[in-house]
C-alpha cells in the first residue's frame, strides 16, 4: 500500500496519557518525554509520517487573589500567576494524506505562586479521534490541565480544569 492513500478507521495516542508538569510550585515536566500525539493506530509515529508543520501553540493563563488578614503587621493581597503554553506539531501525512499530530507538549513559561501555596498541574490526555473521514482523516487531541492551589489560609483552595482541543490543521481551542 506503499504511496497509496490509506484509509485511517482509528486515531490514537502512542507516547504518553498523563503527566506533571508542577509538582509543590516546582517544575518538573521533561518535554523530551512528557508528550503526547494522535496518529493512525498502528503507525510508527517516528517514521511513518512526513510533512509536519509548526510548531503551533496556545496560551493558558491561571490567576487567583486574596487579601491577607495579618494580625502581627501589614495586611496585604496575595496573588498567584501562571502561565501554560501549549505546543503542537500539525498537518503530518500518513500515506501522503491526512492531517496528523506528531507531537504536543505542554511548558510552563511563568509560575508566580501566592505566598505559602503548593500548585500542582497535572496534564491527562483523552481518546484522540478522526474528525475528518477516512480517506481526508483529520486527528483531534483533547488534552485537560489541572491546576491546584493549595494555600495555607483555609478556605483559599483553588482547583481549576482547562480542556484544550487539538486538531491536525493547526487550529486549537481552549475552555475553561
Amino acid at each position: 500500500m506503499s504511496g497509496a492513500l490509506a484509509k485511517v478507521t482509528a486515531v490514537t495516542n502512542a507516547i504518553k496519557e498523563a503527566w506533571w508538569l508542577v509538582e509543590k510550585s516546582e517544575t518538573v515536566v521533561n518535554v523530551n518525554t512528557d508528550q503526547a500525539n494522535a496518529v493512525p493506530d498502528g503507525a510508527d509515529w517516528t517514521s511513518d509520517l512526513t510533512e509536519a508543520a509548526g510548531p503551533n501553540y496556545k496560551d493558558i493563563t491561571y490567576s487567583s487573589s486574596w487579601y491577607v488578614w495579618n494580625p502581627f503587621g501589614d495586611d496585604h493581597e496575595s496573588t498567584t500567576s501562571i502561565t501554560m503554553r501549549v505546543f503542537w506539531m500539525y498537518g503530518a501525512k500518513y500515506r501522503g494524506g491526512g492531517a496528523f499530530i506528531p507531537t504536543a507538549w505542554v511548558e510552563v513559561v511563568h509560575l508566580d505562586a501566592g505566598y505559602n501555596n503548593d500548585i500542582d498541574i497535572s496534564v491527562n490526555v483523552g481518546q484522540p479521534s478522526n474528525v475528518g473521514t477516512e480517506t481526508a482523516p483529520i486527528a483531534a487531541l483533547p488534552l485537560s490541565i489541572t491546576v491546584k492551589e493549595d494555600s495555607m489560609i483555609p478556605g483559599q483552595d483553588n482547583h481549576e480544569t482547562y480542556t484544550v482541543m487539538l486538531y491536525g490543521t493547526g487550529h486549537g481551542q481552549v475552555y475553561g
